[in-house]
């Protein structure tokens, strides 16, 4: 568990930057202003969501990959281990969306709140599945864990009227086609074996977002300029 949290660490030393970048946005909001304020939130969770299940599929797919090409045999088990933690990751980079969002109008103290339940799934989902499940059952304790904390955010920007059934419903085609190439992968017995099928699956997403239109030309050109701003830098 300790080999695989290893990337999944360095992935989550980014995510302070994002938050870092969005609550001076969000709390720049004045109280009255929530129609303004639900209207950017709804577009950067839709970001924020392509950007989540693609590091998730990246640290399920191409983690375990990675790690059998560099490492030794015996770091196999860490590679079962990854694949459950992807998950986790795309929870948590959406988690931190929300929860930078819910902390800018004001809801530090029902965040901490949720951040203290976080804990107590986390500790009591590992007890009951590290005996059967071994370092597994610790990664699928992380993913219930972080699972419990969406859910928990959701519902108190929903309470709040910051979040309604439109906002949300952007969360299903992404999510449906990151779990439909996930469970595709899965689902072929050779293709954890193979080296050149998880790099495949994974470059499948972005591919599916722009056939499906859920990546959008618009999208598109706001990602180019903001690659060409980059480099002129």
């Amino acid at each position: 568990f300790s080999a695989a949290m290893v990337p999944v660490e360095r992935l989550f030393l980014f995510l302070p930057a994002i938050q870092g970048a969005l609550f001076p946005f969000f709390s720049s909001m004045r109280l009255e202003e929530e129609a303004r304020f639900a209207s950017s939130l709804a577009r950067a969770i839709r970001y924020q969501c392509l950007l989540a299940i693609g590091l998730g599929l990246g640290v399920s797919l191409v983690g375990p990959w990675a790690l059998r090409i560099v490492f030794p045999a015996g770091f196999q088990g860490a590679g079962v281990v990854l694949e459950i933690l992807g998950i986790g990751v795309a929870l948590r980079t959406l988690n931190e969306l929300i929860s930078t969002a819910a902390q800018a109008r004001g809801l530090e103290r029902e965040v901490a709140r949720v951040s203290g339940l976080q804990c107590l799934v986390n500790v009591s989902a590992s007890v009951l599945l590290i005996r059967p499940l071994g370092a597994a059952g610790l990664g699928w304790a992380m993913t219930a864990a972080e699972g419990a904390v969406l859910l928990l955010l959701l519902a108190l920007l929903w309470r709040r009227g910051s979040l309604g059934l439109p906002q949300v419903a952007q969360l299903c085609l992404p999510a449906s086609l990151g779990v439909a190439v996930f469970l595709s992968f899965a689902l072929i017995p050779s293709s954890r074996q193979s080296l050149l099928m998880p790099p495949m699956f994974a470059i499948a997403y972005p591919l599916l977002l722009v056939v499906s239109r859920t990546l959008s030309r618009e999208d598109l050109g706001y990602f180019m300029a903001a690659l060409v701003k980059e480099r002129r830098r």
